[in-house]
């Protein structure tokens, strides 16, 4: 987001009367402004225009460390991915949990502030357009070599350097590199230079120069009826003949509000702006971490994680478990964490930008976008392996699960019809309810035991002929020794 003021500055409408005077007489006493009187005006307008890119700046370094934030949180998302069963699991997925959170409020804060300051610098901007205006204004020449801004004795025309001076309309180059604006025109009270003239020391009494300054029925526009003769909201008076009072605004006690003139709304605005300055991101991956161990939500964090599986410990072992990894590698402290960074960071990773499946440092891949696909692949890679060894448990079971069926024989009772019973081997009533139709063949299952039992060597459907078979030497035997007794 890039603020700007632009050429065209919008003029106060005591601006559009003043314009009306240059048709007066130029007659009278005219004393030219001293540079004590309007160059302080113009420095509020310059330091006025540097705002947007000061709110600009912090916005951008907001931005930035919730980037860090996140960058390093997916560094050990990966790094819990890629060093299963690790002996930091616990400690790193709590550090990755809080950063996490760190880059989420980081990057919030960062959207409310740019919301803020679309408002914020609006009033800033007018104010500086309106002192600008303004003092164009005074820097136009009137006939007969008159003149309103004067150099340090108002004994010179100086107007050509209210553009060095803050006074000027040109676009500034838009940045988000800005250093915060000081206390010497602003400060936290009011505008610091802006100190009340109440008589004629700041104008050069001598000589006829300035138009505005003249008092009386020579410029009835300006001083009869209805008249106008305070300009910048009653900070430049101009009601004392052949002088201008200018009203102190180093104090500023009118509060911010719909009613209130854009000179305080600036203020206030401007004042807020420099409250909320950030400067340049410059914390190191220990400072991070050392953030995240300075959380006040990380010991609530690091109990759920200790909860969660693979550990899942009851309430009461977490409690005294957390504060044993406070103690030791979580204190809060850049020592651990220097020590857990010098753990994590060298670990090597799969490149993703690599088609050959090198390796590099963890700390070394730096943008969202790798640390995000290096984490999906070692998430698909971990499923895959998942995968892999449950299939491999499941085999076995089911090859054991076949057996018994086979021993026992087919489930029966899940057959209702008649045919799919029968071709199961099984035997079905009809007249039986359902469930109970078809249930195992006694016989089938006596011929099976007997077959595995080894005492039949030959299958038949019929008893009698297995018992024949089975006596027949015997009776052989038996024959042919009554056929010896009878031939002798």
């Amino acid at each position: 987001m890039v603020l700007q003021i632009h050429k065209s500055v919008p003029f106060s409408a005591s601006i559009l009367t003043a314009l009306l005077l240059w048709r007066g007489n130029v007659q009278a006493a005219h004393n030219a402004m001293k540079e004590t009187t309007w160059k302080p005006l113009c420095s509020l307008a310059g330091e006025l225009r540097k705002l947007p890119a000061v709110a600009d700046t912090s916005i951008k370094n907001l931005q930035t460390k919730a980037k860090q934030y996140e960058i390093l949180a997916l560094q050990l998302d990966v790094y819990l991915e890629a060093r299963r069963d690790d002996s930091l699991e616990t400690e790193v997925a709590t550090l990755a949990l809080e950063l996490h959170t760190l880059a989420d409020q980081k990057a919030s804060y960062a959207k409310e502030q740019a919301s803020a300051t679309i408002y914020r610098v609006a009033a800033t901007q007018q104010a500086a357009g309106d002192i600008i205006g303004t003092l164009n204004v005074f820097a136009v020449k009137p006939a007969n070599g008159k003149f309103c801004l004067g150099n340090h004795d108002g004994t010179a025309d100086a107007a050509a350097r209210r553009a060095e001076y803050g006074c000027s309309s040109e676009p500034l180059t838009p940045t988000t590199t800005a250093m915060n604006i000081g206390g010497t025109i602003i400060s936290d009270t009011g505008f610091a230079q802006m100190t009340g003239i109440t008589d004629n020391t700041e104008w050069k009494r001598t000589g006829s120069h300035c138009v505005f300054t003249a008092h009386g029925g020579s410029h009835t526009s300006w001083t009869n009826g209805d008249q106008n003769t305070k300009l910048l909201y009653d900070l430049l008076d101009f009601s004392t003949s052949e002088q201008v009072k200018r009203t102190a605004r180093t104090t500023i006690s009118d509060s911010k509000g719909p009613k209130a003139d854009i000179l305080v709304t600036a203020f206030h605005d401007a004042k807020a702006i420099k409250a909320d300055y950030v400067a340049q991101a410059d914390k190191t991956t220990e400072d991070l971490i050392t953030d995240a161990l300075s959380s006040p939500t990380l010991q609530t964090t690091l109990e759920a994680v200790l909860q969660y599986p693979p550990l899942s410990l009851s309430t009461a072992d977490t409690k005294s478990m957390a504060q044993s990894i406070r103690q030791s590698t979580l204190k809060a402290d850049k020592a651990a964490a220097a020590r857990l960074w010098k753990e994590i960071k060298d670990t090597k990773v799969v490149d993703i930008t690599k088609a050959d499946s090198k390796q590099t440092d963890l700390h070394k891949v730096q943008t969202e976008h790798e640390l995000r696909r290096t984490l999906q692949f070692y998430r698909g890679q971990n499923k895959a392996a998942h995968i892999k060894q449950r299939d491999e448990c499941k085999a076995p079971q089911e090859g054991r699960a076949g057996d018994k069926k086979d021993k026992n024989g087919p489930d029966c009772k899940n057959y209702n019809e008649q045919g799919p019973c029968e071709e199961n081997g099984c035997k079905f009533d009809n007249s039986k309810n359902d469930g109970e139709k078809c249930f195992p063949d006694p016989e089938a299952k006596t011929d099976k035991k007997g077959r595995e039992d080894g005492k039949t060597t030959t299958t038949s459907t019929t008893g009698s002929n297995s018992v024949l078979i089975n006596k027949a030497p015997i009776l052989l035997v038996i024959f042919a020794f009554l056929i010896f007794t009878l031939n002798f």
